[in-house]
């Protein structure tokens, strides 16, 4: 039988409040707090309890043969312990049935970590936060998408902008 491995990358950024050159030195407060509140409550109703009551029928239909993981980043288990907790408690359970591994994410989804080791370390601050919340030591990690993407769009790059050029010609 042909196994599959389902993995699902969760993240939620934070918002940013809209921002002028004409509130310099007069609003120092960037982040959006209710656009994350409403963003997570909307997410959290329409997707991820939806997605985990579904994932966790299956596992419990096929009896631990249905498995499968989740990288959850820094900020959106920030948001969740802020805002949704209940959306915390639906992961707890999977995790809980063997079935469901929870990969180590970075805190933030950016390339910064490319610019020195000591930010690439900082950029692990979620794993103590993954441990004290599911009381798991990750040995799986997530962070190249984003080079890939990165590697990629660089190049393709070149292609498109000749492809373009030349269409013009």
């Amino acid at each position: 039988m042909t196994s599959v491995c389902l993995y699902f990358k969760v993240h939620q950024p934070f918002h940013l409040k809209p921002y002028s050159s004409m509130d310099v030195d007069a609003i120092h407060c960037y982040e959006d707090a209710e656009a994350d509140r409403e963003t997570i409550n909307t997410i959290t109703d329409n997707c991820y309890l939806p997605a985990n009551e579904i994932i966790l029928s299956q596992v419990n239909e096929y009896h631990g043969k249905f498995k499968l993981s989740y990288s959850i980043s820094g900020t959106l288990l920030e948001q969740l312990q802020q805002y949704r907790t209940d959306v915390i408690d639906s992961f707890k359970a999977l995790t809980a049935r063997g079935c469901v591994d929870i990969l180590g994410e970075t805190y933030y989804r950016s390339l910064s970590w490319l610019h020195s080791r000591k930010e690439f370390q900082r950029r692990f601050l979620n794993i103590p936060m993954l441990l004290k919340t599911f009381s798991i030591l990750n040995q799986l990690f997530s962070e190249i998408q984003n080079l890939f993407t990165i590697i990629i769009l660089l190049c393709l790059l070149p292609v498109l902008v000749l492809k373009e050029f030349y269409a013009r010609v």
